[in-house]
């Protein structure tokens, strides 16, 4: 797996995981839960010997979705957003396509986290040191 993964990326969306999928009642798979559960949407399927089998090369289009999308790959924010939703990557696959509003929800989200890590490592390193 490469290191621009979207596994990498600090809080990102369930859909964006590597190994975490949902199973519909007849056994097509789903990454994004914010979508109808239609053959049309499905990411795969689980075949008669219970192997996943992803559709067209899914996973790995969806994995490295995010960050083909030029607009994020000159943005100075994208290391703090990682790229956005990769539902959406997906649905805009080979076009440019920017997200306003949630690009900044997404960073100020992302921010605060790595402000409250830092703050506690830093409260940690301090009480050892003691």
């Amino acid at each position: 797996m490469s290191n621009t993964s979207v596994n990498n990326v600090v809080e990102s969306c369930y859909a964006d995981k590597r190994h975490s999928v949902t199973i519909n009642y007849n056994a097509n798979i789903y990454k994004c839960t914010a979508r109808d559960f239609t053959k049309e949407n499905r990411a795969g399927y689980i075949n008669s010997e219970g192997e996943l089998v992803w559709e067209d090369n899914y996973l790995e289009r969806r994995m490295n979705s995010k960050f083909k999308n030029k607009p994020c790959q000159t943005c100075r924010i994208l290391p703090l957003c990682g790229g956005s939703c990769s539902q959406h990557a997906m649905e805009n696959e080979g076009r440019d396509y920017w997200i306003r509003g949630r690009k900044k929800r997404s960073v100020k989200n992302k921010t605060s986290f790595v402000a409250v890590r830092v703050k506690s490592e830093a409260a940690n390193l301090f009480f050892h040191a003691l």
